[in-house]
């Protein structure tokens, strides 16, 4: 019994592969209305449709949250404090944050950017398309990425699951994009 728990457990892993550090991430054509802080904090011109390969960001930080999911909102405060270090250390815009809500509609995204004050650009994901375009990640999921234009977005680090560390991730993720 307790063989067949491990091997159904081994093979659910398998099979349910996420984006992994190394991989390339997809490189979504988003629909939305964000707002012109957004726009501008991503370098953007268009005003309803762009790609993640048009930020003006050498890098992005990706998290994947869900305004239903616990770790998410408890999570907020410490994601928020990243993007205030992450613009302090004089990146000069080398690293930009962005929200996918997966499974949330433009509201549910908006409740949860205003109730926590989320400073960064939060993407309403309603249909998960996004999300099952990643594996199907559990929440929160962080992915750094490094952009390098159309179609090539590279993995350079990716983490399911709740902050545990803050400081260390968040030193693990600059080093990544080789800031620290």
């Amino acid at each position: 019994m307790r063989k067949s728990i491990l091997a159904a457990t081994a093979l659910f892993l398998i099979l349910s592969q996420s984006a992994l550090a190394g991989g390339t991430f997809p490189d979504f054509s988003i629909r939305t209305n964000l707002e012109e802080s957004d726009r501008t904090y991503l370098g953007l011109t268009e005003t309803e449709q762009f790609r993640l390969s048009d930020t003006a960001a050498e890098y992005l930080l990706i998290e994947v949250f869900s305004m239903y999911c616990p770790l998410c909102q408890k999570d907020a405060p410490t994601v928020n404090v990243w993007f205030e270090e992450i613009a302090a250390e004089g990146n000069n815009g080398k690293i930009k944050l962005i929200g996918i809500g997966a499974g949330n509609t433009p509201f549910e995204v908006e409740f949860f950017r205003k109730k926590f004050n989320v400073p960064f650009p939060l993407i309403p994901d309603e249909d998960y398309s996004m999300h099952k375009a990643l594996g199907n990640v559990g929440t929160p999921y962080f992915v750094l990425v490094k952009n390098s234009g159309p179609d090539n977005l590279e993995i350079m680090y990716a983490r399911e699951g709740a902050v545990d560390n803050e400081a260390t991730m968040l030193r693990d993720i600059l080093s990544k994009a080789g800031i620290r």
